[in-house]
């Protein structure tokens, strides 16, 4: 089952855009916000935030959801992993 206090600091995550602001606007520690993110990452089994050193933000797409790949720049157009 969720818990409240764990949507709770998703949802400050998203808004505010980092642990830190999110804390600070629940009042809570940073790692309690750390704490309870990862808690519900492993309940609900994929990452919720994408961390970015000094700005997170909320995986758009939740869980499940595929991010298309990006191109490998140090790739050749058309090359397929075939050596």
């Amino acid at each position: 089952m969720l818990d409240v206090r764990k949507l709770a600091a998703l949802r400050e995550i998203a808004t505010r855009g980092s642990f830190s602001a999110a804390a600070r606007g629940l009042n809570y520690s940073q790692s309690a916000i750390s704490q309870q993110v990862a808690q519900l990452e492993r309940e609900v089994g994929t990452l919720l935030i994408e961390r970015r050193g000094t700005q997170d933000t909320a995986d758009p797409g939740g869980p499940g959801a595929r991010r298309p790949r990006r191109p490998d720049p140090s790739r050749p157009q058309g090359s397929r992993g075939r050596a």
